[in-house]
């Protein structure tokens, strides 16, 4: 069996630390520098259209910051991608922990952190099934915690989420939650895999599972729900409104 091999995107305007870091991983047989960015807007084309497996991205760019850059692309990353920031400054480690990074390489780096942060990331790839939300018995107080396509993890109690909402165009379920800002789950998950862990998540439609804590009311044909969802376009059918009256007596 061929050895796995990893795709892997460098963000950094430092010639010299961009050709150091490529000449160190051309000595490792599994991985693989498909592109390179000096700025801010041209990482994020590279990082879109290569999908890579492991980011080493700078913390200041030119035209921004890393962590900003990290944070616009967030919900659009659907694939397995591990970010490693790649900084001259030892002070940016706690925001990079914040920003779920997956580690952190100060430069000029050493050989062997380099080596550690790669067997890491070997290790942690092979996980399996190492984006699927991990949900706990208890329904009461109950919360996911979602491994982000960052390496990182979210903690998402039910309380916080308004509705599940599947993404046509991605092809994926995402979370709703009181913030607006999608989260993306494991491509593979299904509608039943949501509303198994809850009794108050209930399919109101083909693409939309709502939580029953933000329910409202049913108007015309729309299921509505409290702030900040009530404007939100939740179309419900005649059939599943006798369902969710059976369920939970609602009128």
């Amino acid at each position: 069996m061929a050895d796995e091999r990893y795709t892997i995107v460098i963000v950094d305007d430092d010639k010299a630390s961009v050709t150091s870091l490529e000449e160190a991983l051309e000595q490792k047989h599994e991985f693989e520098v498909v592109a390179t960015a000096n700025n801010y807007k041209k990482g994020i084309r590279k990082i879109m259209d290569k999908h890579p497996n492991l980011l080493f991205l700078d913390v200041e760019l030119p035209d921004g910051y890393g962590y900003d850059l990290l944070q616009e692309i967030r919900e659009r990353i659907t694939w397995k991608m591990m970010v490693v920031f790649y900084s001259a400054y030892s002070q940016y480690m706690i925001q990079a922990i914040r920003q779920s990074a997956f580690d952190y390489l100060l430069k000029p780096f050493d050989e062997n952190e380099l080596n550690t942060i790669l067997n890491n990331f070997k290790e942690k790839s092979q996980e399996n099934d190492i984006n699927i939300p991990t949900i706990p018995d208890d329904d009461k107080g109950g919360f996911f915690i979602v491994n982000t396509p960052t390496g990182g993890v979210k903690k998402i109690h039910y309380n916080e989420i308004g509705y599940f909402e599947y993404n046509q165009s991605k092809r994926i379920w995402q979370i709703i939650p009181l913030s607006k800002s999608r989260i993306n789950l494991k491509t593979s998950t299904k509608s039943e895999d949501i509303t198994k862990v809850s009794k108050n998540f209930f399919k109101i439609n083909k693409h939309q599972i709502i939580n029953m804590d933000y329910f409202s009311t049913i108007d015309d044909g729309q299921c509505l729900l409290t702030d900040p969802f009530n404007e939100d376009n939740m179309p419900i059918s005649h059939a599943v409104v006798k369902k969710m009256q059976d369920k939970y007596g609602v009128i």
